[in-house]
């Protein structure tokens, strides 16, 4: 928490003890005037006021209830604003920020500001106002949780967000339509790229907070689908099936896998059969290199001019022999995220925290001798991670959430 009573029994002037250690040419202003026979500035003045604001928004102009005063009237007066954050040592200059009054930027943190004040001519800032402290509320910033990246027309699609109490949620998506909660369903009629965005009310603080993203909505799909799905084979082994009851301009079928459901690779292709609009064809994929855990499946056809699309998405679970048992907690985590092995490993453990795009952000070892790993995110913005655990031979893939306090 900032303490203003701490900055203002300071032993030292704040505008003092800062502006010493700037170089002598910033801070001696040009002027003809032989400062033997004037004086400085004897008061700072004063400025209002306090204020509480949500995250990420601007606060009210800094006015001034009083102007600096002391000193030789024939001297102009120069202000020169500073502010400071809590967790930071010390006060910085603001750039530019040379007026009686000074309109602050958007604020992220709980910032304080205070004006110095020196008549023309003199080396020091002499005048010092009161501290005035922006106070950002605490307010939880919400994040998707289930997210569907592209689709097709008709297909029933669920958006949902991370369920904090005292929020209301509202969501549009782009095509004229809206919705309330946190996990709501969409239809779209037809193909495009829409905008969707997810606005939220905190009840209890009254602060707003909105995110957004595109979805991809493809036309009738030029490929009907008789069945798709995947089945463990051996537990070493994942085999897909599918079945088209008719084609049109089919070139090529390309089979995509996913650790979370979100992020897709490609790991092969099938020939499709071009045009055959009425008897379709069977189709057998075999990925002998399967994730650890959950593996999630989906095809994306290719017709002839380049145009593709994709068909829903499957899933099977794979347990491997020997599979790295852990747990993890808590989930959502605000500052630390705890990660325990079931037992000692033979081999070192590496534990890599990503974004959804799969950015590592981190990555944190696990000596053979150890069972545990202490994760600090305190760092990290709110939103959803994924961590993988990493042996020797295998590897696993959780997600987290990572919430503001």
């Amino acid at each position: 928490m900032f303490n203003k009573k701490l900055y203002l029994q300071s032993y030292f002037s704040i505008c003092l003890f800062i502006l010493f250690a700037l170089p002598y040419n910033n801070l001696i202003a040009n002027s003809p005037v032989n400062h033997n026979y004037f004086t400085n500035i004897t008061s700072g003045g004063s400025i209002e006021m306090d204020q509480s604001i949500c995250f990420g928004e601007t606060p009210d102009l800094l006015t001034s209830i009083t102007p600096a005063s002391g000193g030789n009237a024939a001297l102009p007066i120069e202000y020169l604003w500073m502010r400071s954050v809590p967790g930071v040592s010390g006060w910085e200059m603001i750039q530019g920020a040379t007026g009686e009054t000074y309109q602050p930027e958007a604020l992220n943190q709980t910032t304080a500001f205070m004006r110095c004040a020196r008549r023309a001519g003199f080396t020091n800032y002499t005048g010092e106002t009161n501290i005035v402290l922006i106070t950002i509320i605490s307010s939880p910033v919400v994040t998707f949780t289930n997210l569907p990246i592209a689709a097709v027309n008709d297909e029933v699609l669920t958006f949902s967000a991370l369920d904090i109490p005292f929020i209301q949620y509202t969501w549009d998506f782009g095509d004229g339509n809206t919705a309330m909660g946190s996990t709501v369903n969409h239809v779209y009629e037809f193909g495009g790229v829409y905008t969707v965005t997810l606005s939220t009310l905190d009840n209890f603080t009254g602060c707003s907070f909105s995110i957004s993203t595109e979805i991809e909505i493809l036309g009738p799909l030029p490929v009907a689908y008789a069945y798709f799905y995947s089945e463990a084979l051996d537990n070493r082994a994942i085999v897909l099936h599918w079945a088209t009851s008719t084609e049109e301009q089919n070139h090529f079928f390309e089979i995509q896998r996913s650790d979370d459901g979100i992020n897709f690779e490609t790991i092969g292709a099938i020939n499709g059969q071009g045009n055959d609009t009425e008897n379709g064809a069977e189709y057998r994929f075999i990925d002998d290199a399967p994730y650890n855990g959950i593996n999630y499946y989906r095809l994306k056809q290719v017709d002839y001019s380049g145009e593709f699309a994709f068909s829903e998405t499957v899933s099977t679970t794979l347990e491997k022999e020997g599979t790295l048992d852990y747990s993890y907690f808590p989930n959502p985590a605000t500052e630390q995220l705890s990660v325990r092995l079931k037992d000692v490993q033979e081999h070192e453990t590496i534990i890599t925290i990503s974004d959804l795009r799969k950015n590592i952000i981190s990555e944190h070892l696990v000596t053979a001798s150890s069972i545990k790993a202490d994760i600090d995110i305190s760092n990290l913005a709110p939103g959803t991670y994924i961590m993988s655990v990493n042996s020797r031979r295998i590897r696993s893939v959780s997600m987290f959430v990572k919430i503001g306090l």
